[in-house]
């Protein structure tokens, strides 16, 4: 039972945490830094050696995940910059109520 709480759920959990903290705080180097002395913190309590080498590996995990997620948020970002770049050219200051467009660019 302990085997799939270190192989399957606690994965699971470093991902989405790092997600969110990425999310926040927009920096994949100090969401992993945060990650690991996360489980550093828990190896010292549990005084247990081999969690400390699954806390090395949930970090290489964390910021695998989180950096992957700031690449697909700068894409994001570039598309829709390039949609509001499109807009600004084919519509020429018109403005659009619904998009609260009027014609200038925004960054």
């Amino acid at each position: 039972m302990i085997n799939l709480l270190i192989f399957f759920a606690i994965p699971f959990a470093v991902i989405i945490y790092s997600i969110a903290l990425q999310k926040i705080l927009k920096c994949p180097y100090l969401v992993a830094a945060i990650t690991f002395s996360t489980f550093l913190i828990i190896t010292f309590a549990l005084s247990n050696l081999n969690f400390l080498i699954a806390g090395i590996i949930y970090t290489i995990i964390s910021f695998i995940t989180t950096y992957i997620t700031m690449l697909v948020n700068r894409y994001l970002r570039q598309r829709n910059n390039d949609n509001d770049n499109n807009n600004n050219n084919n519509n020429n200051g018109i403005s659009r109520i619904n998009n609260n467009f009027c014609g200038c660019n925004r960054r």
